[in-house]
């Protein structure tokens, strides 16, 4: 049987495009960031100023761009670009199974021998991101990340389900495609004002050289 061959398929470069800008610029961001914790925590050597700079130029662009209901901490900024990456991670993993869903030539029993460490894998980086959004303080950057959290926990429970229907045929694979897409949609929407604001903060020319090698790497995870 092949899958979803009663709806009309996505395009394949639709749902994982628009999700992943939400954490664009995050990996220039974290070095900035874990330099100076790593400095401050782990070593008896002071860290230099130009770190320094730089990860108090992180902690503002944050604070701003997550709005923040006050200057984050460090702990708390940390704990925001570790949410990012793994939200990064989470598109690499999800981005393959997505692809499959929607290919008309990839029937049940090939989707599941595929996919199944991958699922595992999604529910994963979602429980961590969970973590992450749980160890902060700041209650307004919790507000804005909670609707990116709860796409990806939809997400999950869409891949989950189409998993559940072929593996045991309980459910329809619609159910499981509507309830996915909803996920991608609701993170989309909470993640794009994000983008937009991390755009203005830290620069375009850089925001963009950081986002062409996040999606080349996207990219090359679906491909596969």
């Amino acid at each position: 049987m092949l899958l979803l061959e009663r709806l009309h398929p996505l395009s394949r470069r639709q749902p994982l495009a628009e999700p992943s800008r939400t954490d664009l610029p995050m990996k220039t961001l974290l070095t900035c960031l874990l330099l100076i914790l790593a400095g401050a925590t782990t070593s008896a050597a002071e860290p230099s100023k130009e770190n320094l700079r730089k990860a108090e130029q992180t902690l503002d662009i944050l604070t701003q761009a997550y709005g923040a209901s006050r200057r984050l901490s460090s702990s708390d900024g940390l704990a925001l670009l570790k949410f990012a990456e793994l939200n990064h991670h989470l598109n690499l993993a999800a981005g393959p199974i997505i692809r499959d869903t929607f290919d008309p030539g990839v029937d049940a029993d090939v989707w599941l021998r595929r996919h199944r460490e991958g699922i595992i894998q999604c529910m994963t980086k979602v429980m961590q991101m969970k973590a992450q959004r749980d160890f902060m303080d700041d209650r307004g950057a919790k507000a804005t990340i909670l609707p990116i959290l709860e796409g990806n926990l939809g997400l999950l429970a869409g891949l989950q389900q189409l998993q559940s229907c072929y593996a045991n045929g309980s459910g329809s694979p619609e159910d499981g495609v509507a309830t996915l897409r909803a996920g991608l949609r609701k993170r989309t929407e909470a993640g794009l004002p994000i983008v937009k604001k991390l755009r203005e903060l830290s620069g375009s020319d850089q925001f963009d050289r950081d986002a062409a090698k996040i999606l080349e790497e996207t990219a090359r995870s679906v491909s596969r």
